[in-house]
């Protein structure tokens, strides 16, 4: 396997601040049409103050959104600057954060799951994301506990392979792991083991 991504410390593809940018935008554009709508909707009632009204409430509120998103511009480009993937020997770090910075570890003996995704704007943008599943974290939360973002389209399937291959390495046989064309992973006996493991790691840190 020949991958250009040096998997042992490499950030996401720059193209990735565009998608997070363009997610702002989605998320503000319902928001604006909604409340537009409704201004619309009230000022109405009263032929007599219509289109006055509606002008004012519309103004304002592109207005407060649009200050929302020139707060939020700058910020989106911090935190992608902050992420930091590292790819080791027995476990994956994932470093995020602008206030509070985390340093996630995820050891490969926990993980039960590894699936490949491609959403519309990681389909424009060229674009695939990994996310990871473990056995202590999916008893508790729904989806996965961690996620490597804005990898490289053409190299994704690549590195989930890759993983892959240090999670069998870890586990003991490549058996251990079995890996659908969904690109999960998972079996029933080492779960319960990651499981086990997971609750006397929480006892310990409990004791201590």
């Amino acid at each position: 396997m020949t991958l250009t991504t040096n998997l042992s410390n490499f950030k996401p593809l720059p193209v990735l601040l565009r998608k997070y940018r363009m997610y702002a935008v989605s998320a503000l554009l319902p928001i604006w049409i909604f409340i537009s709508f409704i201004s619309w909707a009230i000022s109405t009632d009263s032929a007599d103050n219509y289109p006055g009204n509606f002008f004012r409430a519309f103004y304002w509120i592109t207005g407060i959104l649009l200050v929302i998103f020139i707060i939020a511009y700058p910020l989106i480009g911090m935190y992608f600057r902050s992420i930091i993937y590292e790819i080791v020997d027995d476990e994956i770090h994932v470093f995020r954060g602008i206030i509070t910075k985390t340093r996630k570890i995820v050891p490969y003996r926990t993980i039960t799951n590894l699936d490949v995704k491609q959403g519309p704007y990681d389909r424009l943008l060229n674009l695939g994301t990994i996310e990871i599943q473990t056995a202590g974290y999916s008893a508790q939360k729904t989806g996965p506990e961690e996620r490597l973002d804005g990898l490289p389209a053409s190299e994704v399937e690549q590195i989930q392979t890759y993983l892959l291959n240090k999670v069998r390495k870890v586990k003991g046989s490549a058996g251990a792991i079995s890996h659908d064309a969904e690109g999960e992973v998972g079996d029933d006996e080492d779960v319960l083991r990651a499981i086990l493991h997971e609750v006397r790691e929480l006892r310990k840190n409990l004791k201590d």
